[in-house]
């Protein structure tokens, strides 16, 4: 790699947003896995069906995606991150209103859906977008599998960080439920899911605000055009 990249700032902050972005979001459906089948007792199957508006909103926007990216640039990012963020809020409000009962798998749905979009509309341009805003255009492939690495780093630390935060929280509830009669077992043990939940999905979300920080820091297209312009002259 060469050093000469870190006096890139579209190097520097695109591959900040790669990190931070694929530490906040994909780990989310890790741990809602596990809130469905461990928390709810809902089959496999039917777990996995309940991803599916995420599917369809990931694959509604990856289809409109290329088509604005040209358009829009970077804000298609901006768009994205906020569009996640809003379903990451009303997902956070419905499931603190639930209380000891837990979700029903069909309030998901809707949810699930707006942060498809809004993942559709930053993980499909993402590396494209970064590298756009590379300065040193001849590094280009190196920039890209650094990113590669990145995604996989980001992937790896928000499993064990914000993995870490739902499964420290829900054991929590485990031990305390041995201390309660029966009857009140499966209220005590959503209400210690339905809190690892939201404060998992707070931390995702801090991690979705760092990422749209992060875009509004990427140095224009224009900018970097004249900048190399003035390095010719």
């Amino acid at each position: 790699m060469p050093l000469s990249l870190f006096k890139d700032r579209g190097f520097i902050i695109g591959t900040s947003i790669v990190l931070v972005f694929f530490i906040g979001s994909p780990v989310f459906i890790f741990i809602l896995s596990f809130y469905l089948q461990n928390g709810l007792g809902l089959s496999p199957l039917t777990s996995g069906l309940t991803f599916l508006p995420m599917g369809i909103g990931i694959l509604i926007s990856s289809l409109i995606t290329p088509k604005i990216v040209p358009k829009l640039d970077a804000n298609v990012l901006k768009i994205g991150a906020f569009v996640i963020i809003i379903g990451f809020g009303f997902l956070i409000i419905i499931t603190g209103q639930q209380g000891n009962i837990g979700l029903n798998w069909s309030q998901l749905l809707p949810y699930l859906f707006i942060i498809g979009i809004g993942q559709g509309l930053v993980i499909v341009p993402l590396i494209n977008v970064v590298l756009s805003h590379v300065k040193d255009q001849k590094h280009i492939g190196v920039v890209s599998g650094i990113l590669s690495t990145m995604i996989q780093i980001g992937i790896s630390i928000g499993i064990a960080l914000i993995g870490s935060i739902f499964f420290g929280m829900v054991g929590t509830g485990y031990t305390t439920t041995h201390i309660h009669s029966y009857s009140n077992n499966l209220d005590i043990k959503m209400h210690y899911y339905n809190n690892a939940l939201i404060n998992s999905m707070i931390y995702t979300v801090i991690f979705i605000i760092t990422t749209l920080f992060l875009v509004f820091l990427l140095p224009s297209r224009s900018h970097k055009e004249k900048s190399q312009q003035v390095k010719n002259i």
